[in-house]
């Protein structure tokens, strides 16, 4: 994380000293805009019935499509306290609401300890049409990530702790992860970043920047800058 803090540091010092944007450093614009995701997060379900963390999930779904976002993130991390019917009918829920029309995710936070229980859940949300499903199995489960990522069309997003782009060639070539999340406050800066979305793009993957802001100086973070910059292929989310 050091040596993130310091590319990125940088990066913004060479901007100030050029007058130029972080995105202009690393080659200018490769879009007129990006698609922002809203990531929502209805709490944990602790001392709550499940009727009022699916209610939770779908206020906040309404809430951020009044606000006109035409992509959404929810962040089912209910674990064990939640059966997969559950989940999969959450899941089913949220996508009518959403709308066929706008791109729809879920982050499960390592919800599965095998690829059998992730394989059996996610084969089942394949009519949804998610544009990824976040962290289905840990990471370092490169046994168990190829079997599940080869056994479902929908595809499986995986990499925020990762650091280098040696960790992603290896999640890439062992894990057949379908969407790589760099987070730049992690994987070396925007430098070490934008190798990663290079490898991504290479392979026909898509590459998600990975940040976790709630302040209101998030447009500045790095991933975001990274989102408009020339990365190549599949860089970001489809306007």
């Amino acid at each position: 994380m050091l040596i993130s803090a310091l590319d990125n540091a940088l990066h913004d010092l060479r901007g100030k000293l050029l007058g130029v944007t972080a995105y202009q450093l690393l080659g200018g614009a490769a879009r007129n805009s990006v698609t922002p995701y809203a990531t929502l997060f209805p709490g944990m379900p602790q001392d709550r019935s499940w009727s009022e963390m699916h209610a939770a999930c779908l206020q906040l779904m309404e809430h951020a499509l009044d606000i006109g976002f035409r992509a959404l993130k929810m962040e089912m991390l209910f674990y064990d306290l939640v059966a997969n019917r559950q989940l999969i009918d959450s899941v089913h829920k949220c996508r009518k609401l959403a709308g066929d029309e706008r791109a729809f995710m879920i982050d499960v936070g390592y919800r599965w300890k095998n690829w059998n229980d992730a394989l059996w859940a996610l084969q089942r949300m394949e009519d949804d049409h998610l544009l990824f499903v976040e962290t289905p199995l840990h990471t370092d489960d490169l046994d168990g990530m190829p079997r599940l990522a080869d056994g479902t069309t929908a595809p499986v997003a995986a990499g925020e702790f990762l650091q280098t782009r040696h960790e992603f060639a290896e999640l890439i070539a062992r894990g057949h992860c379908d969407v790589i999340q760099p987070d730049m406050g992690r994987v070396g800066g925007l430098t070490e970043g934008l190798r990663c979305a290079r490898f991504a793009a290479e392979r026909g993957l898509l590459c998600v920047p990975h940040a976790l802001e709630n302040r209101a100086d998030c447009c500045g973070h790095p991933s975001i800058r990274l989102c408009g910059s020339k990365l190549p292929g599949r860089g970001a989310l489809p306007p």
